[in-house]
């Protein structure tokens, strides 16, 4: 079920408040980068790098809000240490390592953390987002119909 704008909004800034009040470096990531970079897909899902030694800054403030991890989440594309939290109707993703399967070798691929970036803004706040170049790479990789859609559109879109 998808969250509200205002829900989408509220669980944003109160993620981004918690880590930056904990120095937590950060990325955005997923569907909500790609959506910055011109994807036309709506987003249903905050999607976040960290690393995981930062996690037990954290951990103890997110506990109440957590419906899996944080642990090792598999399934036919990802192969990732993470934790997924609801707050305000909306799901966030925290990644701390993650691989891909290549949709036509079936190789997995590490992917790189918090490194490649650019600052953008977001609900008005100041963030570092996944790279364009990056996020395209790992897009291409995976190849699922909807990352082929946001391929597409990111392509066509200028920012």
């Amino acid at each position: 079920n998808m969250p509200s704008e205002r829900g989408k909004r509220l669980a944003f800034r109160w993620i981004v408040g918690l880590l930056r009040r904990h120095e937590v470096p950060f990325q955005i990531t997923g569907g909500l980068a790609a959506s910055l970079y011109g994807s036309l897909r709506p987003w249903n899902d905050i999607d976040i790098l960290i690393q995981r030694a930062l996690l037990p800054r954290i951990l103890p403030e997110l506990r109440e809000y957590l419906i899996f991890g944080p642990g090792r989440y598999r399934d036919p594309h990802f192969d990732s240490y993470m934790m997924t939290l609801r707050k305000y109707g909306t799901r966030i993703d925290i990644g701390m390592w993650c691989r891909i399967r290549n949709h036509r070798t079936g190789k997995w691929y590490r992917t790189p953390g918090p490194t490649l970036f650019s600052y953008r803004k977001i609900f008005c706040l100041r963030v570092k987002v996944e790279a364009k170049r990056k996020l395209l790479r790992i897009k291409e990789i995976l190849g699922r119909k909807k990352d082929l859609e946001d391929i597409a559109a990111m392509r066509r879109g200028s920012h």
